[in-house]
């Protein structure tokens, strides 16, 4: 395969992955049992991967406007001098990492649900909130 094809694929997959998270979330914004607990979670785990599908999206846009010129890519996550960050890189990486996060707090909330279930709720979405950002970097 040449770069040209490669680069089309990956735009279109990373766009149709946005597509599908935005679709999910408008849905659970206008169907309310959608955004009961525990559903609320997954909304937030849609949540991150939109976050990561948009910076992909725009990384390959990026990428494949230069044609296959690599350096692009890594100019646009580069850290600057000085301390600075990409704001770039940190959005990829704590919305990567913070979505697995999500499934934890999901397996948590089922455990919880089984061994105890007069667990109070509004305890486990301050849990799951601090857990997930807690492992962004």
């Amino acid at each position: 395969m040449d770069g040209d094809t490669v680069g089309v694929a990956h735009l279109i997959c990373s766009s149709l992955s946005a597509a599908c998270c935005m679709v999910v979330l408008l849905l659970s914004s206008q169907i309310e049992p959608l955004r009961r607990f525990p559903n609320n979670m997954l909304m937030w785990k849609t949540a991150c991967d939109l976050v990561t599908s948009c910076c992909l999206v725009g990384m390959n846009a990026a990428m494949y406007g230069n044609g296959d010129d690599q350096k692009a890519g890594h100019d646009l996550c580069k850290t600057g001098g000085a301390g600075q960050f990409s704001l770039l890189a940190f959005l990829i990486s704590a919305s990567a990492i913070a979505s697995p996060g999500w499934f934890g707090c999901l397996a948590f909330n089922l455990n919880r649900s089984l061994h105890d279930p007069f667990t109070r709720r509004l305890k486990l979405p301050r849990f799951a909130h601090a857990y997930s950002l807690a492992r962004a970097p």
